[in-house]
């Protein structure tokens, strides 16, 4: 039971993650383009942005090494393995890719090539960063299972 407890906990902390990184990444950088439009000016500081830059992209590296040093610490070399050790890479580096959005002019849609590579990794790293939280929390699950099942047997 003890292991499944430490299952849950590690799930429940990549859960806060990902609502730091939505609410960073979705809710106050796209405020920025109702700021711009109202502000008419690119060089103000958006206080969005400062939450951000002071409070959210910290939090990225804070929850991906206290990923990294729980299950490091708590899970054996079966599910703390390979695979997982770059997930959590992914899924803490990942959430950088808001930085390139900060600046405006960047996120005016042209069919001009470097905004379309923009556009595209852009896409590309919000795809790994998903795909990456999904994989955590479905070795975590699979791993409460097979967990529950002994148990039981």
């Amino acid at each position: 039971m003890d292991s499944i407890n430490k299952n849950m906990k590690l799930m429940a902390w990549l859960f806060l993650y990902a609502v730091i990184v939505l609410v960073s990444g979705g809710f106050l950088s796209h405020q920025d383009t109702a700021w711009h439009q109202m502000s008419q000016s690119y060089e103000e500081l958006i206080p969005g942005r400062t939450l951000i830059y002071s409070i959210f992209y910290p939090a990225y590296i804070i929850f991906g090494l206290g990923t990294w040093w729980y299950a490091k610490k708590n899970f054996t070399t079966d599910l703390f393995d390979k695979n997982f050790k770059f997930a959590i890479i992914l899924s803490t580096f990942a959430p950088f890719m808001f930085l390139p959005s900060q600046d405006p002019e960047v996120m005016i849609l042209s069919t001009d090539l470097w905004n379309i590579i923009f556009r595209t990794s852009y896409w590309l790293m919000m795809f790994v960063w998903i795909t990456s939280f999904l994989y955590l929390n479905g070795r975590l699950g699979l791993d409460i299972v097979n967990k529950t099942s002994k148990t039981l047997n």
